[in-house]
Formats: C-alpha cells, structure tokens, sequence
C-alpha cells in the first residue's frame, strides 16, 4: 500500500505563501516508504512510530528546509549527516518541566521509594526519552532530599542529541521550573546566560553529577549498552509511547518486564495506559505503576 505525504500547518513563518505551496505540491508527491528506506539504509529504524506521526513530523521539516526539490532532500539526507540529525530532532517531541505530574511524584517518593530502598541494597532507575533532563533530575533532587541518592543509579536516555546536550548542562528557564517546589529551589543557581529571554538557572552540580546522560533509540527494542549494567528496579517511561505504533509498544513492555528486577516498579505517563498489564506479567500498583512480581512468570 502506498501513503502519500500530507500537508501539515504546524509551520509557515519561514517561507513565503507560494514558495510554501510549491514544496507541498511536490512533498505530497512523495511516497512516504521512499523516505522510510532512506533513513533504514542509514541505521536509522522508523518502524516502531505510528505513521500519522512520522508524516507529520518529516512534512513538517520537508516544508522549513531549504531544498527546493524531492531530489534534493534525499540527497541532503545520504550525504549531509547535520542535516540527517536536524530529521531525527524534528521527530522527537520535547515538552518538558520538572515535577510534571506533581501527584505522581509524590506517590513515588511516599510510597514507590521507600518499598524500593528497603527491598534493594541499591537502586538503578533509567529514565526514558529523558528530554532535557527535567524528570531524572526530579528524581534526584527527591532521593538527595531522602538521604538515598548515594544508594541511587541515575541513568537517562533519550535519541536527540540536541536535548541531551541541554540535559548534560543542566541549565533551565524559569518556566521549565514551574512546577519545582520551593524545598527545592536552594539547588538552582543563577547565571548571566539567556534562553527563550529568560535568565538561565544551573543544577547544583551535587545533583547533575549523579545523572549519567546517554543517547539510546527506544525503538531499537535493545537493551542499553552501558559496561557492566545489570537489570533495573525502576524504569521511567512517560509520554513516549504515546508516538510508538500497538506492535512498538507491546515489543516494549515485553522488553521492560525483562530489563526489570522481580519486585522492580514501571512508572509510565499520566496519559498512557498499559492495557492488560496481566498481559505482560505486571501486577498493578495504581494508575502509572506497575510491579513485575517478587516470582516472575516464566
């Protein structure tokens, strides 16, 4: 079956109106596989998104970048690697604050840590197309305030550079800070630098040194590649699986039942729900938690 390309009106203000509907005409004359071959020839595997979404998001770069024929553009993505990278940030989706979904923060601290920490001498936590860093950091500054951060493994991964560059260095705008409540704001230093016109803050760095940041594609389905990781006790994956297709994410809980300790904790987003958790072996704590039990099955 061939899927044409669809027009997206996320964007406009870079082109002029008929220099715009020019490159739609030609991008809807596109199939969307040819794209999809291109970027697999390259290591770069689409399969686990659902495909409204990836026509979307690759009609949306097609539109803002400045080639000016099909041609171009898959010649721009085999041969120019910025430009194959700037693709990829176009299909990752960055919102991100600390202590979203304050209610479920607190249940991980009042309730998810404290089951963890007595159970397990040490506790190893990734963190899941992590953004910039505002969710593990959250979790930090939660275990530093506990007195568990030195028994913590702080591990976060997303696929955009670009964002895990940001997350390394630790530095936000007020608004991303929105929700921080105020026990926390002693850890957030003031610098001269601007973003977005806001004055940047820095992470203590008591805190950003207890974060290992690294580039990972969840759709890969593989395990991270980290030297001498073992199995996890609590994986952190929110408002990602929203993108990935039905098949993307049954692969997924299957593997997050594998990557976690018996007795281990999956948090997803407050917007996902893992239907039929008996399905894949978990047992439900509440909404956004579920355990893979003390005796696995199978």
């Amino acid at each position: 079956m061939v899927h044409k390309m669809n027009l997206n009106n996320e964007h406009n203000e870079a082109h002029t109106p008929r220099a715009l509907a020019r490159k739609i005409t030609l991008f809807n004359q596109i199939d969307f596989n040819l794209v999809k071959n291109r970027l697999e020839r390259h290591g770069v595997l689409l399969n686990g998104y659902r495909e409204e979404f990836l026509i979307r998001r690759v009609s949306y770069h097609f539109n803002r970048s400045d080639v000016e024929s099909t041609e171009e553009y898959f010649l721009r993505l085999t041969k120019d690697p910025a430009f194959l990278n700037d693709l990829l940030d176009s299909l990752t989706v960055n919102l991100s604050y600390f202590f979203r979904d304050k209610e479920s923060f607190e249940y991980l601290k009042k309730d998810i840590f404290p089951q963890l920490f007595h159970k397990f001498k040490k506790v190893r936590i990734w963190s899941m197309g992590c953004s910039i860093g505002a969710e593990i950091y959250s979790v930090a500054l939660i275990l530093h305030a506990m007195g568990l951060l030195d028994r913590s493994e702080l591990i976060a991964t997303d696929n955009d550079q670009g964002v895990l560059h940001r997350a390394q260095l630790g530095k936000y705008c007020p608004t991303e800070l929105k929700n921080l409540p105020k026990e926390y704001d002693k850890y957030f230093l003031k610098t001269d630098e601007n973003y977005n016109r806001q004055k940047m803050l820095l992470i203590d760095p008591s805190i950003k040194s207890n974060v290992y940041f690294q580039r990972h594609d969840l759709t890969s389905g593989k395990p991270l590649a980290k030297k001498g990781l073992r199995k996890f006790q609590l994986l952190i994956c929110r408002n990602v699986m929203i993108y990935f297709s039905k098949e993307a994410k049954e692969n997924l809980y299957s593997q997050f039942y594998d990557w976690l300790e018996p007795g281990g904790i999956l948090f997803i987003g407050a917007n996902e729900l893992l239907m039929g958790p008996v399905k894949y072996k978990f047992e439900t704590l509440r909404s956004q938690f579920y355990r893979k039990p003390e005796n696995p099955i199978g």
